[in-house]
């Protein structure tokens, strides 16, 4: 990207003849006409965005602000402001127009972009897509107003997005307009998340996310990795993309207590309201059978996703030792000798720093889920009549989808401990997004030639 070379406090360009003849037309010579500074920049197309590989194309019209004119114009709100702000109103009013068709918004195309560039020489680059002249021009006023109070001191919110966000030269960050307002946007987690989404409208969600790798200095250029295996079995292969065990475990829980529920909403939700069916036929007691494997099943696996999500969170290299100091316990030592209570109340807590989890409201539901998934499989006859009671009672459906609630929970530390971690998440349980690694040119271009030119590389 070339920052223009001028002297006034605002400047303008087009991306293309035409939208220059529009800029000098219906916002420069006004605003010279009645005194107002501004420069009318001749940029190449091609440098007017960062080359980084983010934005599509640049925008058919571009505006540049410096520090000076929010601290001398806009704070003030002098007639230089109200003047520029009116000619820019004129233009939205001109080109301005809401989309009939539905169109697919996203922040690296846009019609309209602002930099602005404080004089430490950061640079915010807004993106603003065509609509309506008058939801523009309020998002014309959002977009000085976060300026301000950026200036000012008054956004440590945006201060530390910007912080966070990547930008392979540390100085030009990207704004996007996100429901009501402007927002500080990755471009390395946006670019992520649009081919995690291509990937997740193809992939089977119980498998493992994709591995993607940007280019660090254009991010255009990527690769996306599935976790593949090679299963050998009686003689022949199959290539597969890995499954996720929580992702596996949790659909066949869904699926089982889905049609579970079926069941106890068609036969034993009528018995509390007429009081009957306490001797049901033949044929109703095996649909009453039919419903104990599919809650059974249901129960089953709601706690192998906890147990299978608990043991990928623990790292193979983790040990744990005991207070006292006499025992020092490994991945393998904890797996086989912790219950799944003492892993998430001793061993996560010491790993992701939670709270103790016994004061959380999910945690009785967890013993009940625990109790009853220990019943069944070391069953003890003399409480196999309580337990089936159990089953058919009202509450076993939370108690059952309580497994939701505990992954989804313990999502928040992983995330804060590690992002990357995430990575490793099952899809569907509020943590579906992929967070990229970085390469090099010369990276792609191997990866590249590996893959698709090995006999004329790149």
């Amino acid at each position: 990207m070339t920052w223009p070379d001028f002297n006034t406090t605002i400047a303008c360009t087009g991306s293309e003849k035409l939208f220059q003849l529009v800029l000098q037309e219906k916002f420069y010579k006004p605003l010279i006409e009645v005194g107002i500074p501004i420069t009318l920049a001749e940029v190449e197309k091609n440098n007017i965005i960062p080359n980084d590989g983010f934005l599509y194309f640049p925008s058919w019209l571009n505006i540049y602000l410096t520090e000076d004119f929010i601290r001398q114009h806009f704070i003030p709100k002098t007639n230089f402001y109200n003047d520029f702000v009116a000619r820019l109103g004129d233009m939205f009013d001109m080109i301005g127009r809401t989309e009939d068709r539905q169109v697919i918004e996203t922040i690296r195309a846009a019609t309209y972009s602002f930099f602005y560039k404080d004089n430490n020489g950061q640079v915010l680059v807004f993106q603003m897509r065509n609509n309506g002249s008058e939801i523009l021009k309020g998002r014309l006023l959002q977009l000085l107003e976060f300026l301000r109070n950026l200036k000012n001191g008054n956004s440590p919110y945006v201060e530390n997005a910007i912080k966070k966000s990547y930008s392979y030269n540390d100085a030009t960050y990207y704004v996007g307009y996100e429901e009501t307002d402007w927002k500080i946007v990755d471009p390395l987690l946006y670019v992520a998340e649009q081919l995690n989404s291509e990937y997740r409208e193809h992939a089977d969600l119980r498998t493992h996310k994709p591995d993607i790798i940007l280019q660090q200095d254009n991010l255009n250029r990527r690769h996306t990795f599935g976790d593949n295996w090679v299963l050998e079995f009686d003689g022949l292969s199959t290539f597969l993309n890995r499954p996720n065990d929580v992702g596996l475990y949790s659909s066949i829980c869904d699926k089982n207590l889905l049609a579970a529920k079926r069941f106890y909403d068609d036969t034993i939700l009528i018995r509390h309201q007429y009081y009957t069916g306490n001797f049901p036929l033949p044929e109703q007691e095996r649909e009453y059978f039919d419903y104990f494997e599919l809650i059974t099943t249901a129960l089953i696996f709601a706690y192998s996703s906890i147990e299978a999500f608990t043991n990928s969170f623990i790292a193979d290299d983790y040990t744990f030792t005991k207070p006292n100091g006499t025992k020092v316990m490994d991945k393998k030592y904890i797996e086989r000798h912790f219950s799944l209570t003492d892993k998430l109340k001793t061993i996560f807590t010491d790993i992701y720093q939670t709270p103790n989890p016994e004061n959380e409201a999910w945690w009785q539901s967890l013993s009940e889920l625990q109790d009853l998934r220990d019943q069944t499989i070391h069953t003890k006859q003399h409480y196999s009549q309580t337990r089936y009671s159990k089953l058919l009672s009202q509450d076993i459906f939370a108690i059952i989808s309580v497994y939701k609630v505990i992954i989804t929970y313990y999502g928040e530390y992983i995330k804060i401990k590690d992002r990357h971690l995430i990575n490793d998440f099952p899809y569907n349980f509020g943590f579906d997004q992929v967070y990229p690694a970085l390469m090099t040119e010369r990276t792609y271009k191997d990866i590249y030639n590996d893959l698709h030119n090995p006999s004329n590389p790149l």
